[in-house]
């Protein structure tokens, strides 16, 4: 796959979005979509210059701008598809266990 980024800087970017509070976007409104400093630019921005400084620390070199980009928004993907799934991954393990007891 063209661009794909090394699953280390996916797991290190959904470990960092997994500490901030759950809420954290949540209260943007359509305007503030397109200002460009937002609470979630500003925690972008952020992150994405840890994960450079940090992959630069671990490998001697900085991962490509797509390599960020495509890892942060593959992270949010999967935390949202992960809270998407739980309360059925709840339900799912509740019947097994009762049938296993």
């Amino acid at each position: 796959m063209i661009n794909q980024p090394p699953e280390a800087l996916i797991q290190w970017f959904v470990e960092e979005l997994r500490k901030l509070p759950r809420d954290s976007f949540a209260q943007l409104s359509e305007q503030d979509f397109y200002s460009g400093n937002t609470a979630y630019d500003q925690t972008f921005y952020r992150l994405q210059k840890e994960a450079e400084r940090r992959w630069r620390l671990l490998y001697g070199e900085a991962p490509s701008h797509g390599h960020l980009l495509n890892a942060f928004f593959q992270a949010e993907h999967f935390l949202s598809r992960e809270k998407r799934l739980e309360p059925w991954w709840k339900k799912i393990q509740a019947m097994w266990q009762g049938r296993h007891q």
